[in-house]
C-alpha cells in the first residue's frame, strides 16, 4: 500500500494532466474560413471562440478574424481598406456581406 504523500502526488499529476489549457487571444488565429463554408457559420464559430477567452486582445481578435478569411474575399478587402477599431464594426460589415452571400445563394 502506498503512503499518503505518494497518493497526493499521483492525484496531483492526474489532475494537472487532465486540466484544460487556458485559451489565449492567439488561439483565434486557428479559426479559419474554409472555402466551402459560408460566412455566417465562420462568424458564429469565431465569436464562440472569442468569448471563451477570458481577456482577449481586441486588436488581435480583429486581426485574427481578417486573417481567417481568404485574401481574395470581398470582406477581406473591405476590412483591409477600412480597418475597424471595434469588433462590433467587424460584425456589422460581416453581416452585410452575409446578407449578400445568402441572397446570391438562393
Amino acid at each position: 500500500m502506498k503512503d499518503f504523500p505518494d497518493l497526493v502526488n499521483q492525484f496531483t499529476k492526474q489532475f494537472t494532466c487532465s486540466r484544460g489549457l487556458k485559451k489565449q487571444s492567439s488561439d483565434l488565429f486557428r479559426v479559419v474560413l474554409q472555402p466551402w463554408v459560408m460566412l455566417r457559420p465562420y462568424l458564429n464559430r469565431f465569436i464562440v471562440e472569442m468569448v471563451a477567452i477570458p481577456r482577449y486582445s481586441l486588436d488581435m481578435a480583429i486581426d485574427a478574424f481578417k486573417r481567417g478569411l481568404a485574401t481574395y474575399a470581398d470582406l477581406y478587402d473591405d476590412l483591409t481598406k477600412y480597418p475597424c477599431v471595434a469588433f462590433e464594426d467587424v460584425q456589422s460589415r460581416t453581416l452585410a456581406h452575409i446578407e449578400l452571400e445568402e441572397d446570391k445563394a438562393f
